[in-house]
């Protein structure tokens, strides 16, 4: 779902997790999960925006992402789960939502845990004579990039069923990268954009 409001996209994607409960009966909302950008990620405040639309829908929800809901795990079948993308480990969802996902993924490429001196080293030692600038320069974009990756499969690996991807911004780093997948594997992403949300 590529939607740039991130209101609306809270909004539609509480109305994918209802249509998909809907169709499968024995799946309730306590079994679907959302996963969102934490407050330290630039952009719109997912969590607030969480908050606001489940209570203008009078939906009940178990909020991973307030200390004081995490330390008591959801029980009743109504409650929507939603966590931040830091804290989805071990979790599943029978639909899992992945709101601002773009966002996330270039917070990640922008602020990796990557040890740059041992990187280097490495590199010297391997590529000796050869070593140079530029070479370290690509293998540690290289890294950042794979360290942010690796981020990714935590949240896309926790659906089911079905896995919604919102991104804010379709030319985004990650927009971009799942417009050559793709393009490589038609008919595996459904695009959906704000132009096709009206109805």
């Amino acid at each position: 779902m590529v939607e740039p409001n991130a209101r609306r996209a809270v909004e539609r994607g509480l109305e994918i997790l209802e249509s998909d409960q809907r169709a499968a009966d024995e799946i309730k909302a306590i079994d679907q999960l959302i996963c969102l950008p934490s407050k330290a990620v630039r952009g719109p405040n997912f969590e607030n925006l969480f908050d606001s639309a489940t209570d203008d829908a009078e939906r009940d929800s178990w909020r991973g992402f307030n200390e004081d809901d995490r330390r008591i795990y959801p029980v009743r079948d109504g409650q929507l789960r939603a966590v931040r993308y830091d804290s989805c480990r071990g979790m599943e969802g029978w639909t899992t939502l992945c709101l601002g996902l773009d966002l996330f993924y270039a917070q990640r490429v922008a602020e990796p845990l990557v040890d740059e001196e041992s990187l280097q080293a490495t590199l010297r030692q391997t590529m000796k004579e050869n070593y140079s600038d530029a070479a370290f320069a690509e293998k540690l974009e290289q890294a950042e990039r794979e360290y942010a990756f690796h981020w990714l499969m935590i949240p896309l690996t926790r659906s089911i069923d079905h896995l919604v991807v919102h991104l804010h911004d379709e030319n985004s780093s990650l927009g971009l990268i799942l417009k050559a997948v793709s393009a490589r594997c038609p008919g595996q992403i459904e695009w959906v954009r704000p132009d096709t949300l009206l109805n």
